[in-house]
């Protein structure tokens, strides 16, 4: 199922580049037409939809206007195909040069907490007023929207390796946090984007049938995957706040040797350590990097590097061991009478798929296979 939504959504994104651009309906397929049709006009008020919800939700502006992008593209695509715009004039193909900012701007708005800018997103949508007088040449608006999407993709992926280093290194709650469905869909929108650039060349020498098909596929499949990508986006518990303040408390004052010494994170560590497991701090289901420095006077940048040089796991994966060794205490002094969730919950885990997904990358079994290994050595 996994593998259907994100294939699926590449789909989606591609939509825009796969228009039956230089393809006239015949005759001989009307009942086909109607339901690539239909499956349009539901395609434009599912986006609209989705916009509506994400309304409030200004962590999620990119991703709306990315599904405006889209109803406005498929709006025309409608059009040029039941109207016959496209006798007047051909628009679709330049959307193909909006794609890549708005995914580029989406994914930066999941990473930074920041309002998105209206100059910068007109700035980098020029392109696509640039290319409105050379649709005559799709194929060609369609090749330069393929490279330009591969240059933001790139990007985009920088972003989210960001993110993930920051969440890491200054929260304990990351893996919560994470945002790894983005990354799927930009890996295999790349390949998709490269074999889709392939299938227009090649376009004159496919059968007509094979393209009214493929079109009725991808846009039905995109209309699941609209639908999925806007709760997915909704249902993602909590995002990460503090890259900016990690990079610039962080990676920009950072030396690659403790001023005074070497030993002096050891020392430090030793005293967080000690800090963390009498006050057991590890309970907190969000301690940060903040909350160590206000109990310690200490500045981030020190914290932070006091883990990495003597923790090999770091931060996030520090607590998290602790949060599993607890929980596996109290597993054994409870036995029977335990109960996982209540007690995952009391030792820092703040849901149940975080705890089974961490416990398991550090036991190799899940909480629940763990206390029967127990009781079966109990008996």
């Amino acid at each position: 199922m996994r593998v259907i939504f994100f294939v699926g959504l590449v789909i989606l994104l591609q939509s825009n580049a796969q228009q039956e651009l230089l393809i006239q309906v015949p005759k001989q397929f009307p009942m086909q037409f109607q339901i690539i049709n239909v499956v349009q006009a539901v395609f434009v008020f599912q986006a609209g939809f989705g916009i509506l919800l994400l309304l409030n939700h200004r962590r999620f502006r990119g991703l709306m206007l990315l599904l405006v992008m889209w109803l406005i593209s498929m709006a025309f695509n409608l059009l040029e195909e039941v109207g016959n715009s496209r006798e007047v004039y051909l628009i679709t193909p330049i959307f193909t040069l909006a794609c890549g900012p708005l995914i580029f701007f989406f994914v930066e708005g999941l990473v930074f907490k920041s309002d998105l800018s209206k100059r910068r997103v007109l700035l980098h949508l020029i392109p696509m007023v640039i290319a409105l007088p050379f649709t005559e040449w799709p194929q060609a608006v369609i090749a330069l929207g393929t490279f330009s999407q591969l240059i933001y993709l790139y990007f985009s992926v920088m972003l989210l390796t960001r993110y993930k280093k920051a969440s890491y290194a200054m929260s304990s709650a990351a893996d919560t946090m994470q945002i790894t469905w983005v990354y799927y869909v930009l890996v295999i929108l790349v390949t998709s984007n490269l074999l889709d650039l392939v299938r227009l060349n090649l376009q004159p020498y496919i059968s007509l049938v094979t393209n009214q098909a493929g079109q009725l596929v991808n846009n039905f499949v995109g209309l699941l995957i609209i639908s999925s990508l806007i709760f997915k986006a909704l249902r993602q518990p909590v995002l990460f706040d503090g890259l900016a303040k990690y990079e610039k408390e962080v990676i920009d004052k950072a030396s690659p040797v403790c001023p005074s010494g070497e030993d002096d994170y050891h020392s430090i560590f030793e005293e967080l350590e000690r800090l963390i497991l009498s006050k057991k701090l590890y309970t907190q289901p969000r301690l940060s990097l903040d909350d160590l420095a206000k109990e310690t006077g200490l500045n981030i940048r020190d914290i932070s590097a006091s883990f990495n040089q003597t923790d090999k796991g770091g931060f996030c994966n520090y607590i998290n061991r602790l949060r599993v060794q607890a929980l596996k205490d109290s597993l054994k002094k409870q036995g029977r009478n335990a109960r996982i969730l209540d007690i995952a919950l009391e030792t820092g885990f703040n849901s149940k798929s975080s705890l089974n997904s961490i416990f398991k990358r550090e036991v190799k079994m899940t909480p629940s296979q763990y206390l029967n290994s127990i009781l079966s050595e109990q008996k």
